[in-house]
């Protein structure tokens, strides 16, 4: 199963909804590649970490870092996932630590709403 496809049936089932690059930061350019908007949770897949990827060089390395504590400062929680994460012998880990994330925080925004 994919990144997506996971995310996708997850939401539905929550019914909250799933945008794919979503700018999050009304000033800087950043956009999540997965973000669960109504709950503040951002997926993002870090492509290349092997192989000297931008997510691996310095520029790339450093904008990540001011990207994600931007992330921070509003109040997102932000999900890493690597090609190795997905392989075949940990993506059902993976997944399912998403899945408790993103579980707690609907739970959560439920609570709250009531």
């Amino acid at each position: 199963m994919t990144l997506e496809l996971f995310l996708r049936g997850l939401c539905h089932e929550l019914d909250v909804s799933l945008q794919t690059e979503f700018k999050f930061h009304p000033v800087r350019k950043f956009r999540f590649d997965f973000a669960v908007i109504p709950l503040k949770v951002a997926v993002e897949y870090d492509g290349g970490v092997f192989s000297g990827g931008r997510h691996t060089q310095g520029v790339g390395y450093s904008n990540d870092a001011v990207k994600g504590n931007l992330a921070l400062e509003s109040g997102w929680k932000v999900y890493h996932v690597t090609s190795r994460l997905m392989e075949p012998k940990r993506v059902a880990e993976t997944l399912n630590r998403l899945e408790v994330i993103i579980r707690a925080e609907a739970a959560k925004a439920k609570r709250g709403a009531e």
